[in-house]
């Protein structure tokens, strides 16, 4: 359901629709919504991409849009990431990605575009997070490491350059990461949150609004959740409270105003069990089921 101009809902059209239509009937484990394109992971491992493809973000080797899913690989896929560039992992922990390249955010130590599936590290990769051109790759050891545009600090690697190599950041502790338009969130083991890049909305809750280019702490202990939107973050504490910060333009943190923060906010005092931040939006998830 909604926009499809570049045939990203997988119907065989590009036209917007406001009804939801079923595009495949069944197979389907994953979903990832890229930037104007979509990726699917199936049962059987298999990739399949759909939409925009100006950039070679489907993987298939051209640069034409699809408005019907055509398969990526068929190579036991497990999880992925997109925005204009696609990045996924293998059950053999090896990371792979395609598409927008202009800043090195594949780690593949070009920044040429690419149209077909590349492998960027061959081993020990547990989740990758995909920025608005930027990535950050966490890898099961817990180090962190980042590539791509670093205009506002988002690398995290103390300065404003853009890296098209993955560069570590932190040598081990961490357990989850998320990837803004122009920020980054880091969850560590001991639930503690940092954050860096772009804090101009304050959606690094550190209570300024200046950009960070290393890691900043946020939360000392007790977060268990992290998701990042373009321009606000949100924070899941181990209590089921949910938290947020950063733009408010489109009251994406719900507290009846449009006024951003640069702290974290109460939003819910408990019972939230997940959070998914948007372009602009929020969802939440209650633990009774209710969205």
């Amino acid at each position: 359901v909604g926009s499809n101009e570049f045939g990203q809902l997988g119907d065989g059209l590009t036209e917007n629709t406001n009804s939801y239509r079923m595009i495949l009937g069944s197979g389907v484990s994953r979903v990832i919504s890229g930037h104007e394109h979509t990726i699917i992971i199936k049962n059987d491992g298999s990739l399949w991409g759909v939409g925009s493809n100006e950039f070679g973000q489907l993987g298939l080797g051209t640069t034409e849009n699809k408005s019907f899913f055509s398969e990526v690989t068929s190579d036991d896929v497990i999880q992925g990431e997109a925005t204009s560039h696609t990045l996924f992992v293998k059950r053999d922990d090896s990371l792979w990605g395609m598409g927008k390249n202009s800043d090195g955010q594949l780690g593949i130590g070009s920044t040429a575009d690419v149209l077909f599936p590349v492998e960027i590290i061959s081993s020990e990769i547990a989740r990758v997070a995909t920025g608005g051109y930027h990535s950050l790759v966490l890898k099961k050891d817990g180090s962190l490491w980042t590539m791509g545009l670093n205009d506002k600090g988002q690398l995290g690697d103390g300065t404003n350059l853009a890296r098209n190599l993955p560069v570590k950041i932190m040598d081990n502790g961490v357990s989850n990461i998320s990837a803004g338009l122009h920020h980054s969130l880091i969850l560590k083991t001991d639930g503690s949150l940092w954050g860096m890049g772009s804090n101009g909305e304050g959606q690094l809750g550190d209570g300024t609004n200046i950009d960070r280019n290393v890691p900043v702490e946020i939360i000392d202990s007790k977060v268990m959740g992290i998701s990042t939107g373009d321009n606000h973050s949100l924070v899941l504490k181990k209590d089921g409270s949910l938290w947020g910060m950063g733009s408010n333009l489109n009251g994406e943190l719900g507290d009846e105003s449009n006024l951003s923060k640069n702290t974290p906010f109460l939003i819910f005092k408990s019972d939230v069990t997940k959070v998914t931040a948007g372009e602009g939006y929020t969802h939440v998830i209650k633990d009774n089921g209710s969205l």
